[in-house]
């Protein structure tokens, strides 16, 4: 192609190919011949058309691909296909080098909603880690990396749960790594189980009284649990009698030999307190004492934290901090 030829584009990406010898695009390597206009733009004009035309078809395989995939998330039976749908789609659209079409499919999709439902959640200060499966006693505990509190949806798990958690998890955690933590969490110290429990030898015992009341004094400081907290901690133990006015002539006199709750208090901003709960067996048949270890706000009285010490479990769930 010679000087004195009109100007000349590759229709893959956009070089200018006025001068070349060879009949192949330097930039991208694909061919081109001058004399068929099929295979080159010989206007800026022509170029410009030709890239309006190409987006409009992508558009138009990106809408082919995205009611698709949003009828296969209303169809609860089919939900499970989502990310075989959406990952196949935008492969397609990646091996063409259509980055667009693949971000395009991406951004329409379920996921993307659920991804913006964890940012909006995060901006209310409601957002929840959530999981699936069985719960245990610590699943519900605020998570120590991003602290914000955790939600189960039971041991049923529907076709589609996990691919919408997925995406709201990924969207609550990235509003957390970018703005912080989200507003009203839980920021001071996070004993782990050892210390937790290392912490309570030789910790203050504490009246059932004051459990109740809701109200914990220890030395010089008091804390104030939130308003059921401790009837729910209480729920699963022997002390759960202990509220009714028809016991409480037993619990005056017999109150000696049951087993102490104790509390401590770590870096003015966490109380740690120990109820003693149901009786367990183990395999060979001792029994021993079970015990739930509650970790609490100082500040505002919440609960974010719950260990369970020798077969401890919740029989009722047991709120945490949201």
């Amino acid at each position: 192609m010679s000087d004195c030829e009109p100007q000349a584009y590759c229709l893959h990406c956009e070089y200018n190919l006025r001068g070349q010898e060879d009949s192949r695009c330097p930039e991208c390597g694909k061919p081109f011949d001058p004399s068929d206009r099929s295979t080159i733009a010989t206007s800026s004009g022509e170029l410009m058309a030709r890239r309006w035309r190409r987006r409009v078809l992508m558009l138009c395989r990106a809408w082919f691909l995205v009611p698709l995939v949003w009828a296969t998330y209303c169809l609860p039976s089919a939900r499970d296909l989502i990310v075989p749908l959406l990952l196949l789609g935008s492969f397609a659209c990646a091996l063409r080098r259509r980055w667009a079409s693949a971000v395009l499919v991406l951004l329409l999709s379920p996921g993307t909603l659920q991804f913006a439902y964890g940012i909006q959640d995060y901006h209310r200060g409601t957002g929840t880690l959530r999981y699936g499966g069985y719960p245990s006693v610590e699943a519900d505990n605020v998570c120590r990396t991003y602290r914000c509190g955790r939600t189960g949806g039971g041991c049923i798990v529907r076709p589609g749960d996990t691919f919408d958690r997925s995406c709201y998890n990924a969207g609550l955690r990235t509003a957390i790594s970018i703005g912080g933590p989200m507003r009203g969490a839980y920021l001071g110290p996070y004993p782990t189980r050892e210390e937790a429990f290392e912490s309570l030898d030789g910790a203050a015992q504490i009246p059932i009284r004051e459990v109740l009341a809701e109200r914990i004094t220890l030395g010089d400081r008091t804390v104030l649990l939130s308003l059921g907290l401790a009837m729910e901690l209480l729920r699963d133990t022997e002390w759960v009698f202990a509220n009714d006015p028809l016991n409480a002539k037993y619990f005056q006199e017999d109150f000696g030999h049951l087993a102490s709750i104790t509390a401590t208090i770590v870096d003015d901003q966490c109380l740690i307190l120990r109820i003693p709960s149901q009786y367990c067996c183990d395999e060979a048949g001792s029994t021993s004492q079970c015990a739930g270890v509650a970790l609490i706000d100082t500040a505002t009285g919440k609960l974010f934290a719950i260990y369970g010490e020798s077969g401890y479990h919740c029989g009722n769930r047991i709120r945490r901090w949201n």
